[in-house]
């Protein structure tokens, strides 16, 4: 249950990573960013899709198995990390 708590934090600050990424690509000032934003995109475009995927597949098998119950977990990053992966998805 740990684990799944340490993953659902891991994967939001992965998703804020791909949406600081996602508006810096719009307004276009990719050119003068520092070393931190470029380890953000990085974090935000190859780490953040497929470990929130994963994440959010193990959060339901283990609410469905009743290994962990939504008290538990924190349901507001569940749900903030679904809303984030159909963005990632449709952009």
């Amino acid at each position: 249950m740990g684990l799944v708590k340490f993953l659902l934090k891991f994967v939001f600050i992965c998703n804020l990573c791909y949406l600081v990424g996602w508006f810096l690509r719009i307004t276009e000032r990719h050119g003068d960013l520092s070393g931190v934003f470029k380890h953000m995109v990085v974090l935000g475009y190859i780490v953040a899709m497929p470990v929130n995927i994963l994440t959010i597949l193990l959060a339901f098998i283990l609410l469905l198995a009743n290994k962990v119950t939504w008290k538990e977990l924190p349901g507001y990053l569940l749900i903030l990390n679904i809303i984030i992966l159909i963005v990632q998805i449709l952009v």
